[in-house]
């Protein structure tokens, strides 16, 4: 659905684009990267989380590229569940890693080769 939306993989939301993809790999790989997750993924899930309204596995996320400012929603799913053409990102995704535990507001930076992508959280949906 993406790929209709905008134009056809120009933009940094492309589903083809790496930051959607499962990295477990890459995060498996890299202690510090790996803690990080689990400790993202422990504070998603706790009270304190679940009532300041945070992003977890299975929220729907509304995000702005800050510098294109092109808006979507993406589902945060498992990892075997991960399909970007229907709008789901994995949690172990570059992407659905560093949205783990954010608020209405808060910016995912992402590091990449042309340097660091910005995402805001536009609107979290923990209805499911």
């Amino acid at each position: 659905m993406l790929i209709h939306i905008y134009r056809f993989c120009k933009a940094l939301i492309c589903p083809s684009n790496p930051r959607f993809y499962n990295s477990s790999y890459r995060i498996l790989m890299n202690p510090i990267t790996l803690c990080s997750l689990l400790d993202r993924l422990e504070f998603s899930n706790s009270q304190v989380s679940r009532l300041e309204n945070r992003t977890r596995v299975g929220s729907t996320v509304g995000l702005k590229n800050l510098s294109t400012k092109e808006q979507f929603d993406l589902h945060i799913v498992e990892g075997e569940k991960n399909i970007p053409l229907i709008e789901t990102v994995s949690y172990t995704s570059v992407l659905g890693c560093e949205l783990l535990g954010l608020r209405f507001g808060e910016v995912a930076k992402i590091k990449t080769s042309a340097g660091v992508a910005k995402w805001q959280v536009i609107s979290i949906n923990n209805s499911h």
